[in-house]
């Protein structure tokens, strides 16, 4: 289900009949190919965003939500992060949009790691009710 050549020649020509440009070498189609890949790519996240705001149908081959992660899930990769110290990570560099985090520290079951804000991470942090443990991680 990757974007297809088709669906990028197309909109590459859509682009050059509206600058009225005409003729285009293939170094510049590649350039605007890549553009148009990525504008492409993220039209998925725009619409999945407002599949869900929209009801749905119950039916599974008319579930728009899944059709549109369906599209995204090509993309998706699990990968571990490299440990540079004490509570420290390197992100794989290849990491465009993160999903979801989680800890596996040793003698506990996996924990999905909260994402918070720098207000709320500085918050959290100075009380001693909300501070971040093993079994609740924060990032």
């Amino acid at each position: 289900m990757a974007i297809s050549v088709d669906t990028v020649y197309r909109t590459v020509l859509l682009i050059l009949n509206s600058e009225q440009r005409g003729y285009m070498t293939p170094d510049e189609f590649n350039k605007i190919g890549t553009q148009v890949q990525r504008q492409i790519f993220e039209r998925y996240f725009e619409d999945l965003n407002q599949q869900v705001r929209i009801p749905q149908s119950d039916m599974e081959y008319s579930d728009r939500i899944a059709i549109t992660d369906e599209k995204i899930s090509e993309f998706k990769t699990e990968s571990d992060a490299v440990s540079t110290g004490a509570n420290t990570f390197t992100l794989p560099s290849d990491l465009y949009r993160l999903g979801s985090l989680t800890y596996e520290p040793s003698g506990i079951m996996p924990v999905e790691v909260q994402r918070v804000g720098r207000a709320e991470f500085y918050n959290i942090r100075k009380s001693p009710l909300t501070a971040p443990t093993n079994s609740k991680p924060i990032y």
